[in-house]
């Protein structure tokens, strides 16, 4: 009989100091640990996820169309920009806030129904960045920036345009936690300022003011670092300001953007940075830098080493496939979607998981029946997809989804199907490793209530 490993027994230990604060505690996980003398040590899966499982989305809005946005506060409600007719009886929402935990839908503010949306971003604070069109007093304010905030329940005024170009707008947008915004689109001026493309917003004040010399051609992604830096994507091919293609970095000291190694041949939709710090960005190109290798929609770039590399084969599809939303997980792996039929060579509709280190991919269940165009990921670490699909996972889902990568039966920890031993080392391993994923009741955090309540579902079984 294999006998448990060292550094479990020790996970023993620290539980029985941890959580033996009175006699019934002490009863009862005296009697859980016997039962696991000599049981079979976990496994290197009994850490890992489970593979993505869609559910529906109760309570789920009447929308006319697809969603333009996803954002989340850090509650962990979703924000969501879908121009509703009806939700449980109330109308005309074109923002509303969905509550996981509970499944319930809130307007945002009073003037919810005022906002057309193009971007959303949030704050550290938890206030609410929206860039599009505002309806006050029955005129419209198209191409500005207004603030909800969800203390108060309310929005700021509107600040000022941006115009020029054919056809202006404001594509994406990012927070700082100064409160500044960045915003990027096709414009020629911000506020009055000449503005290539990509402009710094001040709420408070009201006020734009221009990045260095912009960025030749429209931006449509937006990553704001933690030193300061902002990472945009776009189409601003070779020969442009920047003389890259179509990713640039803004460093502020400077006051000027620069080119990340060649940057990649073809438009870039969407850009996430890794924990690490390397970012990676997704959209509509092939190749990486003037000669670099073949990525098909997805690559990463090295702080480090200051280069671009492919993940996996990428991606393929009946007609111009590409990514146009990332969003990462806690493990640091990422969802993308789009418009494709496989990725990394694996099956997959419209969504799929990389992992971002070996390009490692792998397919959310049967994924969904048309584009996504917007991702977030919540806390509690399940996806949340907008787009213009009707079905996902094999079910009905009108333009919104939730794919979760938790077992089907709470217990089963280890997402093998059967309820064993090995579930109560896999849930023990990432209670003390402060996995977000062993919030067993959902409160928040991980307590001592936690493990006593994954027991008491472990004896009752699935």
């Amino acid at each position: 009989m294999t006998k448990i490993h060292q550094p479990t027994t020790e996970l023993f230990v620290r539980m029985f100091q941890t959580l033996c604060t009175g006699d019934h505690r002490v009863s009862l996980l005296g009697t859980l640990v016997g039962a696991f003398v000599g049981a079979l040590a976990p496994t290197q899966a009994s850490m890992g996820q489970c593979p993505g499982r869609w559910q529906p989305v109760v309570g789920e809005p009447v929308v006319p169309g697809p969603l333009s946005g996803l954002a989340v506060f850090p509650d962990g409600d979703v924000i969501v920009d879908g121009r509703f007719t009806t939700v449980l009886g109330v109308e005309s929402w074109t923002l509303g806030r969905y509550h996981p935990a509970t499944h319930s839908w809130f307007p945002l503010g009073a003037a919810s129904a005022t906002v057309i949306t193009n971007a959303l971003a949030v704050f550290p604070n938890g206030d609410l960045a929206v860039a599009g069109t505002f309806i006050v007093g029955g005129v419209s304010f198209s191409n500005r920036v207004g603030i909800y905030r969800p203390g108060s329940d309310t929005w700021s005024t509107p600040g000022p345009a941006v115009t020029g170009s054919v056809n202006p707008s404001i594509k994406a947008i990012a927070s700082f936690s100064n409160g500044t915004v960045i915003v990027g689109g096709s414009f020629t001026m911000a506020g009055g300022v000449p503005a290539s493309n990509v402009a710094r917003f001040d709420p408070s004040s009201g006020v734009f003011s221009a990045l260095g010399q912009g960025l030749n051609g429209p931006v449509f992604a937006l990553a704001a670092l933690a030193n300061g830096e902002i990472v945009a994507g776009g189409q601003f091919p070779f020969g442009s300001s920047i003389g890259e293609n179509n990713v640039g970095r803004y460093i502020p000291g400077a006051n000027t953007w620069v080119g990340l190694s060649g940057g990649v041949i073809g438009p870039v939709f969407a850009i996430a940075v890794l924990p690490g710090g390397d970012l990676v960005a997704g959209g509509g190109f092939g190749f990486l830098g003037n000669v670099g290798p073949y990525a098909g929609g997805l690559a990463r770039y090295s702080q480090t080493t200051h280069r671009w590399s492919a993940m996996g084969s990428g991606l393929t599809g009946a007609v111009g496939a590409h990514i146009s939303a990332i969003a990462a997980l806690g493990n640091g792996d990422l969802v993308v979607g789009g418009s494709f039929v496989t990725a990394g060579g694996v099956a997959a509709n419209n969504i799929a998981r990389c992992n971002p280190f070996g390009g490692a991919w792998s397919a959310l269940g049967s994924g969904v029946n048309s584009a996504v165009t917007a991702l977030v990921i919540p806390p509690g670490g399940d996806v949340f997809a907008g787009g213009p699909f009707t079905i996902a996972g094999g079910n009905t889902a009108m333009y919104f989804a939730q794919c979760t990568f938790r077992p089907a039966c709470a217990s089963d920890f280890d997402c093998s199907g059967v309820l064993s031993v090995q579930d109560l080392f896999a849930f023990l391993d990432a209670w003390f490793g402060r996995d977000p994923r062993a919030d067993f009741n959902g409160a928040g955090g991980l307590t001592q209530q936690d493990v006593l309540d994954y027991v008491a579902a472990w004896f009752v079984g699935c």
